[in-house]
């Protein structure tokens, strides 16, 4: 598959989808709740956007430090949303080193069973090759001991 074709299959892939979908909305309800919490009571918080910017400089773990919860539970969240940004990362990590490579981590290839019949194909492979070097092994013996006998 060339370079082209497989980045867009990455984008359209339903894992890929599905993390973006629940990691965007994970920020957006943080978020929401960073700023129901704080607004009024923080002054580096002035409208939702603030909050929006917040959440995606914590989730991304840049943290540029100009907006920051000053809440016991504005910091809670912001932990969570930390730590959930090491996790969703690591995700979008292994699907572009998938991606990169060609392999299906996630997908097709990491079937067990179709590993295991690519297993059983080499086997019988070896097998076949084994047998018939055994027939040859038994020509030749045969053709050492007429010549020895004579």
């Amino acid at each position: 598959m060339s370079f082209k074709k497989r980045f867009i299959s990455l984008f359209i892939d339903p894992i890929f989808l599905g993390i973006t979908l629940i990691g965007n909305s994970f920020v957006l309800i943080i978020s929401f709740i960073f700023y129901k919490l704080e607004y009024g009571t923080n002054p580096m918080l002035d409208n939702f956007l603030d909050a929006l910017w917040w959440g995606y400089a914590t989730i991304t773990t840049v943290g540029y430090g100009d907006v920051y919860p000053i809440s016991k539970l504005g910091k809670i969240l912001g932990i969570i949303l930390m730590l959930a940004g090491s996790t969703l990362f690591a995700t979008y990590t292994a699907l572009f080193a998938d991606f990169i490579f060609g392999n299906k981590i996630l997908g097709i290839k990491s079937n067990i069973k179709e590993i295991e019949k690519e297993v059983e194909a080499s086997e019988e492979e070896v097998l076949f090759v084994i047998s018939k070097m055994q027939n040859e092994l038994e020509k030749l013996e045969k053709i050492v001991s007429s010549k020895k006998s004579l």
